[in-house]
């Protein structure tokens, strides 16, 4: 089976997102929890956003929040958004 970083570093992402749902986090953030470059990550989430899993601000106070609650975000929501197949 192959191991899929993508799906895994959306998950920790959003675990984290989860514990402070009220404050957007930046790309910047997001790639330190990640260890990788913010472009990365701003590469990752972009089906999350049009899966309507993350929203997105621009400018100061921007970034990424949840876009629903995250009792209401399941794994197969975040494998769907990033075209991801768990057979």
């Amino acid at each position: 089976m192959k191991r899929n970083s993508r799906l895994s570093a959306s998950l920790h992402a959003l675990v984290h997102m989860a514990q402070v749902p009220e404050r957007a986090m930046t790309s910047d953030e997001i790639g330190g929890w990640l260890h990788t470059n913010a472009v990365v990550v701003r590469r990752m989430v972009a089906g999350l956003r049009d899966a309507g899993i993350l929203d997105s601000a621009r400018g100061h106070g921007g970034g990424w929040t949840l876009a629903r609650p995250a009792e209401a975000i399941t794994l197969a929501d975040v494998a769907a958004a990033l075209d991801e197949r768990f057979i």
